[in-house]
């Protein structure tokens, strides 16, 4: 798609998991965010991790490291400014994002964002009515708004949304196991499952 590029977004603490990085926690033969850029790399053409530690594994990937935009573990949003301020740099208009804990996302997630994603960013919502706002499409033009947010002490993915009037999609019931969020290591083996049947065609999207 022109115009986008895509991050995914591996610089958590992972407190769930005794501070490992949830980056490289093994899901079937495969570490997290590999799966991740496999899957992401099905939907756009180029890829960045915005990562903050554990750089010499990931850097075997060959995707670029994105880094924070401005540092000091300021949560997902510095992610999202890191991603934005990356994508900017490309030439490109827009930004996906997708969580690295949240890797079986839906194979159209792009393809269903992007059209709403114009002027204000666009973000899923499950069957369920829960939003996912860090799987979200993201206008670069929206990058100093964003870091004057987050220097004001904005943290919260959700209020940045509703700052900017970002649009949520609903995706149906046949992509809930879609938007699993792997905090504990229980999610962690329902995830090796439910990828393990979707990478043998046994799921459908």
């Amino acid at each position: 798609m022109n115009g986008i590029v895509g991050v995914i977004l591996a610089g958590g603490q992972g407190r769930r998991f005794g501070g490992a990085n949830k980056a490289l926690l093994s899901i079937g033969s495969e570490f997290l965010f590999e799966v991740a850029l496999r899957r992401l790399d099905e939907q756009l053409d180029q890829i960045g991790i915005n990562a903050n530690r554990d750089l010499a594994h990931i850097m075997v990937s060959g995707a670029p490291i994105v880094p924070d935009g401005i540092g000091g573990s300021l949560g997902p949003l510095d992610g999202v400014l890191g991603a934005m301020i990356w994508a900017r740099g490309l030439g490109a208009t827009h930004v996906a994002t997708v969580p690295v804990d949240v890797p079986l996302f839906p194979d159209d997630l792009v393809a269903r964002l992007l059209p709403h994603a114009e002027h204000a960013p666009a973000f899923a919502i499950d069957s369920e009515g829960i939003a996912h706002g860090a799987c979200a499409i993201w206008p670069v033009g929206l990058a100093d708004a964003l870091e004057t947010k987050l220097r004001a002490g904005l943290r919260k993915v959700m209020q940045f949304h509703a700052l900017v009037a970002g649009f949520g999609v609903r995706f149906d019931a046949n992509d809930r196991h879609r938007f699993l969020n792997i905090n504990t290591p229980h999610d962690l083996a329902v995830a090796t499952v439910l990828l393990r049947e979707l990478d043998g065609g046994l799921t459908s999207s």
